[in-house]
């Protein structure tokens, strides 16, 4: 919506972890992001330009606001608001910014100098990065009640389809595993010839950005995830995905999946 409007971006990070959200912490500082943070009174003016009247109004409708713009709005991409405030991640958002977005999603830091020897692998073998998102969808009561678990079956079901696409063109895929559960994975998929990549010591934006030079991606319902498929710039990639996202909005959802992503229930 800035780049249409010629406009500056400026990122509000005070909203993080509110809402009995999990906490996260600013991390688009390690990328080549070119927004600025908004200073606390640039965000006040604009969100309040009214004093205490706006603020009141705002809060009657802020939860509305938040589901509504979840999904893909034509009119969002039009609109003349000031403060913008949901997940925009429909892919419909994305696409007509797609080069712009890879060149700042991009890491600051060279991460071939840390992590070659992983990339080299991706590169000769017909990799698939295969994210398993547990962490607060298990621990955190309100999270767990909006999010579906993927669960070993939709695993195993993304496991054997993506088997059978590669299959069809002579290629063995091999998989390497991410998780904010790594032990949780190595015990469930320890029959299998995986490679289990994550460690503690891991940066989360590293993380994100090693999944997407992966040539092929399975994903959990969650946006870390997503950004690491939509991220990967291998034409030919298959993305495999769950079928549902979130428990509370799944109208919303509708156009987060790209639609050459495969979709497994």
């Amino acid at each position: 919506i800035a780049l249409r409007r010629g406009e500056d971006l400026k990122l509000d990070k005070d909203i993080l972890g509110q809402r009995g959200d999990t906490y996260r912490a600013y991390g688009l500082d390690n990328f080549n992001i070119r927004a600025e943070i908004a200073s606390r009174e640039e965000v006040l003016k604009v969100k309040y330009p009214y004093g205490l009247i706006s603020k009141a109004l705002r809060f009657f409708k802020a939860k509305f606001l938040r589901i509504f713009h979840i999904g893909f709005e034509a009119r969002m991409l039009k609109t003349k608001a000031r403060y913008l405030e949901g997940f925009f991640q429909s892919y419909k958002y994305l696409e007509s910014i797609r080069r712009e977005l890879l060149e700042e999603i991009s890491l600051k830091e060279d991460i071939s100098l840390k992590y070659g020897d992983l990339l080299s692998e991706f590169n000769s073998l017909n990799s698939v990065a295969l994210h398993i998102r547990r962490g607060d969808y298990v621990n955190n009561p309100a999270t767990k009640k909006a999010h579906f678990i993927c669960d070993l079956s939709y695993y195993q079901k993304a496991i054997s389809l993506i088997k059978v696409k590669l299959n069809e063109k002579n290629l063995t895929p091999k998989f390497f595993v991410f998780s904010d559960d790594i032990n949780w994975a190595k015990e469930n998929f320890k029959l299998f010839d995986f490679i289990f990549v994550s460690r503690p010591e891991f940066l989360d934006p590293e993380e994100l950005i090693l999944m997407s030079k992966a040539k092929h991606n399975i994903i959990s319902n969650s946006s870390f995830s997503f950004w690491s498929a939509w991220l990967n710039n291998n034409p030919e990639k298959i993305v495999i995905a769950p079928a549902l996202w979130n428990r509370k909005y799944r109208r919303a959802y509708k156009d987060l999946i790209p639609e050459d992503w495969l979709r497994v229930q």
